[in-house]
């Protein structure tokens, strides 16, 4: 399945836009990682950063019915985790403690089926990046340096 995107030239595939309009597909939300048959072609992969609250647990991603895998390396300190499911029924899996030289990485599988959330903690407001994929894709480190 070919995604098509609103370029310059009218509706274009991915791979036809020119490079200002490939920089805006990477700015894009999840919709364009993922198609409905979980193809990943043309943009596998998406940097994203956030502002991050101080304080709670606070949602980077949410998965419903699908895989996803990222993968985070600051905030020195930062806690992440993946949380599954809804309120007291919900587990937490995969809590890490990112130190700022290794990239850690979190992955949703076949629990999203109830739903999951890629979470973060950090101990004063800031921006975090990380690298985030859709779909069951075979990645043990980000693709790109960030």
């Amino acid at each position: 399945m070919s995604k098509i995107l609103s370029c310059k030239g009218g509706m274009l595939p991915v791979n036809r836009c020119n490079a200002v309009d490939k920089q805006k597909i990477s700015e894009l939300s999840s919709e364009l990682l993922v198609d409905s048959d979980h193809n990943h072609k043309e943009n596998k992969f998406m940097i994203r950063t956030k502002r991050i609250e101080a304080g709670d647990w606070r949602t980077v991603e949410s998965f419903w019915n699908a895989n996803g895998k990222a993968f985070f390396k600051l905030p020195v300190g930062a806690s992440i985790k993946v949380r599954y499911g809804v309120g007291f029924l919900g587990f937490d899996s995969q809590k890490q403690t990112l130190n700022g030289s290794d990239y850690k990485q979190l992955s949703v599988g076949t629990g999203s089926v109830a739903r999951a959330r890629m979470q973060i903690k950090v101990s004063q407001t800031t921006d975090v990046t990380y690298d985030v994929y859709g779909g069951g894709v075979a990645v043990t480190t980000p693709e790109i340096s960030f």
